[in-house]
């Protein structure tokens, strides 16, 4: 609520929404091993696309996959 798909927020909503999946390492897991499973494609609804939570999510997801590759 608090971002409210403002843009000027953008930058600092970003840097929130990693914390709490930082701290959801359960769920992170969860939502990577689909990802290693084939396509995965969330469904929302945004009031724009350019500043979403998905857009983060995918961001971070996308960054760990080379990760767990690699281990």
């Amino acid at each position: 609520k608090w971002f409210d798909h403002d843009p000027v927020k953008w930058a600092e909503f970003g840097r929130r929404y990693q914390a709490e999946l930082r701290d959801a390492p359960l769920a992170v897991e969860t939502a990577l091993d689909w990802c290693h499973k084939g396509s995965v494609t969330p469904i929302h609804a945004a009031k724009g696309t350019r500043h979403t939570d998905a857009l983060v999510l995918r961001d971070y997801l996308e960054a760990r996959l080379p990760e767990e590759a690699s281990t």
